[in-house]
């Protein structure tokens, strides 16, 4: 009985703190002049991953493994929740987001902020236990992305560069069984060498659970040149960066990612150590700064220049927006 009385404390405590910093972020005054709010905030809640795919940057990155903490987290998400946004993924740009053990109550604290219309989660499922899933569907994930290798347990071993393949498959035909893959959206990402992914009994399995949409694709991006054509195994390859940027990627246009330590990037896509388009970390600059004081407009006016920013130049993972 003393347990619930002082945890109910905690959560009304937790509750009046959340709502009095939110209150302050809506009264500090705006500029007008520039956008009230991106798209997409972008969090990572942890850098460290349990793959070491062939195709990925994580193996490249210089920042030690951190899990975000609350602290960092609800800053993030309350001034995001102040300027008015809509959408959080909760995907970090190299690493396993599932490695967070709280993770949920992240979920949970975002959720609570009924004008978050969508809450996506990119993972390699091998944590992505039935269990896990349908915790993630209680505390407000409703879109799922799970990236996969093909469709064998020897090319997941060669792409993905370690033995999970057997977890995954086994992760996905339990989550097909749960109810709660009903009310949300579940889609498999295949990341293959292979030229006829769709022959293999897994992928026949996987489809004729009628539950996950299969999205396959042999083409990835170099991460700045990180990634070699000659790292790639089997028949992935690498795809040709567009020449022309006269429109602003969508990623530095829709939306910022902040990293695990606090750092902020105006990319959340291949800014492996948040260098390329830096924003301050979030403990001592606020999140809409590069709004107030002309960097993402100046920005994006770049590429309609014809000088996009050095780090968007060549880039294979443009996204060109409108």
């Amino acid at each position: 009985m003393i347990g619930e009385i002082v945890r109910s404390g905690r959560a009304k405590l937790e509750e009046a703190t959340r709502l009095l910093r939110y209150a302050e972020e809506n009264r500090k005054p705006r500029d007008l002049s520039v956008p009230k709010c991106p798209l997409v905030l972008r969090v990572e809640v942890t850098n460290r991953c349990n793959s070491n795919c062939v195709f990925c940057a994580y193996q490249y990155q210089t920042r030690p493994w951190v899990a975000m903490t609350d602290e960092i987290f609800r800053r993030a998400v309350d001034q995001f929740t102040a300027l008015g946004g809509r959408a959080i993924n909760f995907s970090p740009i190299v690493g396993e987001a599932l490695f967070d053990k709280r993770l949920e109550e992240k979920v949970s604290y975002a959720r609570q902020f009924p004008q978050f219309v969508k809450m996506e989660l990119y993972t390699n499922g091998i944590l992505l236990t039935r269990k896990r899933f349908e915790s993630l569907v209680d505390a407000g994930i409703n879109e799922f992305h799970v990236a996969l290798s093909g469709f064998s347990a020897a090319e997941y071993e060669r792409v993905y560069r370690n033995p999970g393949y057997s977890t995954v498959f086994r992760n996905l035909r339990e989550i097909a069984a749960s109810s709660a893959a009903k009310e949300v959206s579940v889609v498999i990402h295949s990341h293959t060498d292979s030229l006829w992914p769709e022959d293999e009994p897994d992928y026949q399995t996987i489809r004729d659970l009628k539950t996950f949409p299969i999205l396959v694709g042999p083409d990835v991006v170099s991460w700045h040149g990180s990634i070699k054509q000659s790292d790639l195994p089997g028949h992935m390859f690498l795809v040709n960066p567009v020449r022309v940027q006269r429109k602003p990627c969508f990623m530095l246009w829709g939306g910022f990612a902040v990293l695990a330590d606090g750092r902020m990037t105006l990319c959340g896509c291949t800014d492996v150590d948040g260098t390329g388009l830096p924003l301050g970390n979030i403990q001592s600059v606020d999140l809409d700064a590069h709004l107030r004081d002309g960097r993402w407009s100046r920005w994006c006016d770049s590429f309609g220049e014809g000088n996009p920013p050095a780090f968007c130049r060549g880039c294979d993972s443009y996204w060109p927006h409108g």
